[in-house]
């Protein structure tokens, strides 16, 4: 199934369109074609999905969709910026300066190459004379 978002809905002729990335034109649907939940309750910008068809698209060029129903997941969300500020990370100030312990010995039991810190806390390999 494809995925568009509803961009037009004329409830009292029973139709709308739905816009989706891979096509130009905007998709038909009729109210009948819808599965699952009554359109009358949909709103603009809610994400559906639906299947064209295929026969109609390529021998006369129209755009209408089959089957048409409302995400069964949210497809994209979107924060205001309240949200978008409590969702930034943060890190404890030592956190970077700690060395990951994989570094200390490989599974071979190998020793991987001594690192030294710098003043920032980031490691730096050891550079050989």
């Amino acid at each position: 199934m494809r995925v568009g978002e509803v961009v037009k809905l004329a409830y009292d002729r029973n139709y709308g369109f739905i816009r989706a990335d891979n096509f130009r034109d905007d998709i038909f649907f009729h109210f009948s074609t819808v599965v699952g939940s009554n359109p009358e309750r949909w709103f603009l910008g809610q994400e559906v999905e639906f299947d064209l068809n295929e026969v109609r698209r390529l021998e006369l060029g129209e755009l209408k969709a089959e089957k048409v129903q409302a995400a069964s997941r949210p497809l994209s969300h979107k924060l205001d910026e309240t949200q978008k500020a409590g969702m930034t990370p943060v890190h404890h100030p030592r956190a970077k300066r700690r060395k990951p312990l994989w570094r200390e010995k490989s599974a071979s039991g190998d020793q991987a190459p001594q690192t030294s810190d710098d003043s920032d806390g980031n490691a730096k390999p050891n550079e050989a004379n």
